[in-house]
């Protein structure tokens, strides 16, 4: 690939994720600087991509002492680097600090007054309905007197209004409150007794919620594009996926993925963009009804996404369009390579398989379950780089090994 580095470094956070390794992967092939930070020692610090590394406070604990390392950092550069938040808790943290950031990073910070449009579901489906993007029909809390006994569509979905972490201006609040009370990002309901269960157990959790129409259709039925967005809702390469699996089965993370080029999700993507004025990365999830045919807005993240090597290898690659905006260059045209090769991410697969046991209604044929691995991209391990996938897998042996000789 082309050299695009414009001499400007790549600062990526976390390094030690998935969603880390491919935001690396995709810069580093590019010839661009990679300075990697983690809040600890990681395999991927290993990667032949990183040129800088270094252990930085947790944002999680400590969000300010974070930034103020960001500070240190970037008052030190003789160009501005290029900021790489690759989980939303993180991109919203560099938006809510842009007062300062800006003054040493490059990076497409969200305007205040427009921040929780990309973060908070319930405002994000009123852009939606503006934009005239198609949602699923929700309520959302807080809910005066049971107001939810009126929802008549069942089965239907719960899900919190900001995923994985609430902000409270500066300040992150219940970390993966909801996953970890409820094992996944949301739940399937029945019947009204169960929404209410639900909801006293969210409301006793301090959390926000919403109830939404439960879309039919499986996981194959679940596509998300990867963009980036200039200004006005211009996209001219994107990357399109539909998840395989996912971890867990009912409401989670990708596991095993497959690309297929689909334009008319470019088309959704650029009208939201242009109706909030969003420039930036993005990720957009939508669900193929299997009772109208038509597409529906699941949730939107103003970050690049957890697979995001697999839009790279299939020819598109989005963390350098993000460099390219942020360093004022111009986006380029790629169109997606739809090969056969699937996307894996062997650990989540693993525990995504393990979580089917013993649950009728997920289960899988031999055939199934061995498919995908038939010609296949590892999230994380690659020839060209192997020396963080091989330390990832052989430490998780390791781990094992240890639990059983308890």
């Amino acid at each position: 690939m082309a050299n695009y580095a414009a001499n400007s470094k790549a600062v990526i956070y976390p390094a030690r994720t998935v969603s880390g390794y491919g935001h690396m992967f995709s810069l580093g092939i590019a010839g661009i600087h990679v300075t990697a930070l983690a809040h600890v020692d990681c395999e991927n610090f290993r990667s032949r991509y990183v040129r800088e590394k270094y252990v930085v406070p947790d944002p999680r604990i400590n969000h300010e002492a974070f930034i103020n390392w960001l500070l240190d950092y970037g008052s030190r550069q003789k160009i501005k680097p290029v900021l790489f938040m690759a989980e939303d808790p993180y991109a919203y943290l560099a938006s809510i600090y842009q007062d300062q950031l800006r003054n040493f990073f490059l990076f497409p910070y969200i305007p205040l007054d427009t921040i929780e449009t990309l973060f908070h579901k319930g405002v994000m489906f009123r852009k939606a309905f503006e934009a005239g993007v198609r949602f699923p029909t929700s309520i959302c809390s807080p809910f005066a007197n049971n107001y939810f006994n009126e929802w008549s569509d069942f089965p239907a979905i719960i899900k919190p209004l900001v995923s994985r972490f609430r902000f409270k201006g500066k300040e992150f609040i219940g970390l993966r409150t909801f996953p970890e009370i409820f094992g996944g990002k949301a739940v399937l309901v029945s019947n009204h007794a169960e929404i209410r269960d639900y909801a006293k157990r969210i409301e006793d959790a301090e959390l926000e919620f919403c109830i939404q129409k439960y879309i039919p259709g499986d996981n194959a039925s679940l596509y998300t594009i990867y963009f980036v967005a200039a200004p006005g809702g211009y996209i001219p390469s994107f990357s399109t996926h539909y998840k395989v699996r996912q971890n867990p089965a009912d409401f989670g993370t990708t596991s095993v993925s497959q690309s297929k080029f689909i334009p008319e999700l470019r088309h959704y993507a650029a009208r939201f963009c242009e109706a909030i004025g969003y420039v930036g990365p993005g990720t957009m999830e939508f669900k193929l009804s299997s009772e109208d045919n038509l597409w529906y807005l699941m949730e939107i993240n103003a970050r690049l996404g957890f697979s995001i090597r697999r839009s790279t290898v299939k020819g598109v690659n989005m963390p350098l369009q993000q460099y390219l905006l942020s360093t004022g260059q111009e986006l380029l045209e790629m169109r997606q390579c739809d090969d056969g090769w699937h996307w894996i991410d062997l650990a989540g697969d693993i525990k995504g398989l393990r979580w089917r046991r013993g649950k009728p209604q997920w289960r899988l044929s031999i055939r199934q379950i061995i498919r995908p691995y038939l010609l296949f991209h590892e999230a994380v391990f690659n020839f060209r780089d192997p020396l963080p996938g091989i330390l990832k897998y052989a430490f998780s042996l390791l781990r094992l090994i240890m639990f059983w000789l308890r």
